[in-house]
C-alpha cells in the first residue's frame, strides 16, 4: 500500500525507541517479564460473563509467582494499516525472543473509502506468514484476529457474525490457531456502531474456541497503555508518555502495553516530522525521544513548526538510561500497600 493510500500513520516515533524498549523486555531484561495472552489460564472457560474473572483469580493465585520481581507485561502489537512496519516489529522479536501477541487482519479495508462512500474495498495486506508462523509455532506469539467483521457487514449485526466465522476459519488456514480477537478501532456506521459491537455470545466463542481479549472486553491487568489515537488532539497528550507509565509500574504486577507498528519508522529511517501533531511535538517527553534519536529532526521542527527562538536539540542520553532507577524507587514506597490491595482483589473475586 502506497503512503498516499488510505494512510494511517507515517512514523511519528522513532524505530529504535521501540527497540530499547524491547530489550528491557528480553531474556537478558533485569524489569519486566514478557507474556501473551496464550500465557493466561483461562480455566478452560469461554463464557464472557465469567473467563474474565476466573483468569484473574487463577493469575493472582499462580500466575504471577512466575515473575519474581519483574513487571509482567503484555505485548500486543495491532498491525493496522502499512503490514511492513509490522513485520518489522515481528522480525525484532524474533531477534530478541520476547514474548508477545500479534492481532491481524483477514481482509483490511480502506478506512477512506468506507468513510467516504459507505463502501468497502480491501486494500494490499501482505504479511510474512512463514515468519508468523514460524514464531508462533515456537510459542514465543500468539496471532490473534483483528476484527473489522461488522465494518465489513456495513454494521449489520447478523452478517457480521458470519463474516467473524469465515475470517477466523480463514486465519486458521493460514496460520493454524487463531484463539483470540480483539475488534479494530474502525470506521462507525451511522447508527455509531463499530467492531466493537459485534453481537458474541458465550456459546458462539466455545463454539470456535476462541475469546475476546481486548477493546470492550478484556482481561484485567494492573495497569495498561495504549498508543492508539496518537494524533487525536482529544486525547490528553500526557497518556502518550510511555516511559512515565513504564517507569510508575511495579514489581509483580501485570500490565498491558498496546502499540500500532503503524506509529513508528522504519529502522533508522526518518520521522515524519511534518506531520506528528502540533500539540504532541510541544510536550516535552516527545521532544526527548526525538532529541536523542532524530536530534536534527527535533532543531528542525524548533525552527519550522514551533517557531521557537532555542535550537537546541541534542539529548546525550536515551529515555531509557537508567529506567529501573525510577520504577525501584516508586516501589520501595507503593509496593506494601499495592501488596494489600492485590490481596483484597483476591479475597473478592472468589465472590464473584
Amino acid at each position: 500500500m502506497g503512503l498516499g493510500e488510505d494512510h494511517e500513520g507515517a512514523g511519528y516515533l522513532p524505530f529504535e525507541f521501540l527497540g530499547d524498549f524491547l530489550t528491557l523486555i528480553s531474556s537478558e531484561g533485569k524489569v519486566f517479564q514478557g507474556l501473551h495472552y496464550g500465557d493466561l489460564n483461562w480455566c478452560g472457560n469461554y463464557s464472557l460473563d465469567e473467563m474474565y474473572a476466573l483468569e484473574w483469580q487463577a493469575w493472582l493465585g499462580n500466575g504471577r509467582k512466575t515473575l519474581g520481581d519483574k513487571v509482567g507485561t503484555l505485548l500486543q502489537f495491532d498491525i493496522d494499516s502499512e503490514p511492513e512496519r509490522g513485520m518489522e516489529v515481528v522480525r525484532l522479536l524474533e531477534k530478541s525472543g520476547i514474548r508477545a501477541s500479534v492481532m491481524v487482519f483477514n481482509n483490511r479495508i480502506n478506512r477512506r473509502e468506507l468513510r467516504e462512500s459507505g463502501k468497502v474495498h480491501f486494500t494490499d495486506y501482505d504479511l510474512d506468514f512463514g515468519l508468523l508462523n514460524s514464531l508462533a509455532t515456537k510459542g514465543h506469539i500468539s496471532v490473534g484476529y483483528h476484527t473489522n467483521a461488522m465494518e465489513q457487514a456495513l454494521w449489520n449485526p447478523e452478517a457480521s457474525l458470519e463474516i467473524f466465522q469465515k475470517d477466523v476459519e480463514e486465519l486458521r488456514a493460514k496460520f493454524g490457531s487463531i484463539e483470540i480477537f480483539s475488534p479494530h478501532g474502525g470506521i462507525a456506521g451511522p447508527s455509531k456502531t463499530n467492531n466493537h459491537d459485534i453481537p458474541m455470545t458465550s456459546h458462539l466463542q466455545e463454539e470456535m474456541k476462541i475469546r475476546w481479549v481486548h477493546n470492550r472486553r478484556a482481561p484485567r491487568f494492573n495497569s495498561a497503555f495504549s498508543d492508539g489515537g496518537f494524533s487525536n488532539p482529544n486525547r490528553p497528550e500526557a497518556r502518550l508518555d510511555f516511559v512515565k507509565f513504564a517507569s510508575a509500574l511495579l514489581p509483580r504486577q501485570r500490565a498491558r502495553v498496546l502499540i500500532h507498528p503503524q506509529y513508528f519508522t522504519f529502522p533508522h529511517g526518518d520521522v515524519n516530522i511534518e506531520k506528528v501533531p502540533i500539540h504532541v511535538l510541544r510536550e516535552s517527553w516527545y521532544q526527548e525521544i526525538l532529541g536523542f534519536y532524530r536530534p536534527d529532526q527535533l532543531r528542525w521542527a524548533k525552527l519550522n513548526r514551533l517557531e521557537t527562538s532555542s535550537v537546541g536539540g541534542q539529548f546525550a542520553s536515551s529515555p531509557w538510561l537508567g529506567f529501573p532507577r525510577n520504577r525501584n524507587a516508586l516501589a520501595s514506597v507503593v509496593a506494601p500497600l499495592g501488596a494489600r490491595i492485590v490481596k483484597w482483589i483476591s479475597r473478592a473475586a472468589t465472590r464473584w
